[in-house]
């Protein structure tokens, strides 16, 4: 039986610590029966990150941006080099007979069965739940799916607080793409001149997958939520509490 391949990927640009609390996760997935996985990585302006990785698992890409940590506050560079970097992925992807890519921000902790429950999803576009706190309020939770442009959700966004699997418009931060996204050459993660909100790059790739392929299948799967190091307190926590998940 020929083994399906996963490149499991992302932009990085980490404190070494959480980076660390990253691979451990990566590492502790299940890969199911008749699959193989490769790691590639895009080290931004950190090579410091260099000594955690194996020579085939990275390259680099630096350029003069500069990011806030915790906040999200992106200059248009950073929006462009996430571009550059998320379409590189996909790429490489296409150019080596890949089977998923599965896009993995640097700051998300996987449990052990993520990726398997989502290949058993068998969706052209499928993501794990994951919750932020809002920037503008702390009270506010948010997820890492949206249903149309500029981060609006339904009305109600408690239906994600039960486990199951829903149809979402635009799906970020814990991604698997199947076969038929890696084989359209068009779809990539690139802004669109024309509409603005394409410039955060999930937008963008959603956008065009749901143009290019009429029949997408896209979701959000609430089964087994990753956690998210958002912000400083949010790593903090998580270093009290792993020792329950060890």
């Amino acid at each position: 039986m020929e083994l399906k391949k996963i490149l499991i990927t992302a932009p990085v640009h980490q404190k070494a610590n959480i980076f660390i609390e990253y691979l451990n996760s990566l590492k502790n997935l299940i890969i199911p029966k008749g699959y193989i996985i490769k790691k590639y990585f895009y080290l931004h302006n950190c090579s410091d990150l260099i000594s955690f990785l194996q020579p085939d698992e990275y390259e680099e890409f630096n350029d003069d941006s500069k990011y806030e940590f915790f906040n999200h506050n992106f200059e248009i560079n950073n929006y462009k080099a996430l571009q550059y970097m998320r379409s590189a992925a996909l790429e490489k992807a296409r150019k080596e007979n890949f089977d998923y890519v599965f896009s993995v921000d640097s700051d998300i902790l996987l449990h052990p069965k993520c990726l398997q429950f989502l290949l058993e999803d068998n969706k052209d576009i499928v993501g794990m739940i994951n919750w932020f706190s809002s920037n503008t309020d702390k009270n506010i939770v948010l997820p890492n799916c949206y249903d149309m442009d500029y981060w609006k959700w339904w009305e109600n966004n408690s239906i994600l607080y039960t486990k199951g699997i829903y149809e979402r418009g635009i799906i970020s931060a814990t991604v698997l793409l199947g076969k038929r996204i890696i084989e359209n050459e068009k779809i990539n993660y690139y802004a669109l001149d024309n509409i603005e909100c394409s410039q955060w790059e999930d937008y963008a790739l959603s956008l065009k997958a749901h143009i290019l392929i009429p029949d997408l299948t896209m979701y959000i799967d609430t089964r087994l939520p990753s956690r998210h190091l958002y912000k400083e307190k949010d790593y903090e926590r998580w270093m009290m509490e792993k020792k329950e998940y060890e």
